[in-house]
């Protein structure tokens, strides 16, 4: 159901009939652009590329040692191009700057979700990937944006904020997320144990807000993670 209402509002709004692939951390924290990042590493490795919409605080930009000097809001807004916000940190792999862009694609923003979708329509590939790194607090805009993705990545932390911001997120989207699949991964904790506690408390809290249970993909232990995602991911779609 949810899919069906994701196409329907991609097709309104004149958005590509591409699948926009979230990953939902902690406001403040760099673990999801980190991982989206290197999602997108893999799938070059398995021959394709991508593009990454990072919501976060400009943490990949210093990491990659790039020069930013507008975001997607500038685009949008038809002060620039797209050749000019968007930044390659290595071949097919492309990062657009959005802190203060995502808040302007809410599903009323039709001008602005037409000017994304031109975007992506030039600078991406048929076949490759497109993530989006979000805080939980923009669970709302992943659910209008991403409501047709097969599965969502949530990265929490091992703090009463970390967790109680993702339980929020979790009901605020859960009902409408039909058979989407969701995964938790565990960032910053001490331990397997604790990990595997912060897991345990949002799978109790959040047993009947999904269709399908929460999946827990273990602990966040850098890039190497995003190999055991994607594979994962494929024998799945074999499935």
């Amino acid at each position: 159901m949810m899919a069906d209402q994701a196409n329907t509002l991609r097709n309104l709004l004149g958005q590509p009939s591409r699948v926009l692939q979230p990953v939902i951390g902690t406001a403040g924290m760099p673990y999801a652009s980190f991982l989206a990042a290197a999602l997108l590493d893999e799938a070059h490795a398995e021959g394709g590329g991508g593009l990454l919409l990072d919501g976060g605080r400009d943490a990949l930009v210093d990491a990659f040692h790039l020069k930013k000097r507008y975001e997607l809001a500038h685009y949008l807004s038809g002060d620039v191009d797209m050749q000019s916000v968007l930044l390659s940190w290595a071949d097919r792999r492309q990062l657009l700057p959005a802190t203060r862009g995502l808040a302007q694609l809410g599903a009323s923003q039709v001008m602005h979700r037409q000017r994304l979708a031109a975007l992506l329509t030039h600078a991406v590939g048929a076949c490759d990937d497109v993530y989006v790194a979000l805080s939980h607090s923009q669970a709302a805009l992943a659910l209008s944006l991403c409501g047709d993705a097969p599965q969502w990545l949530w990265l929490v932390e091992p703090s009463r904020v970390s967790v109680t911001e993702c339980y929020k997120a979790m009901s605020l989207t859960g009902r409408a997320c039909g058979n989407i699949v969701h995964r938790v991964v565990v960032c910053d904790a001490r331990n397997g144990a604790q990990a595997d506690d912060v897991f345990a408390e949002l799978q109790q809290a959040t047993h009947r807000l999904f269709a399908k249970p929460l999946e827990y993909a273990g602990q966040y232990r850098g890039p190497s993670c995003a190999r055991a995602l994607r594979v994962r991911s494929r024998l799945e779609a074999l499935i």
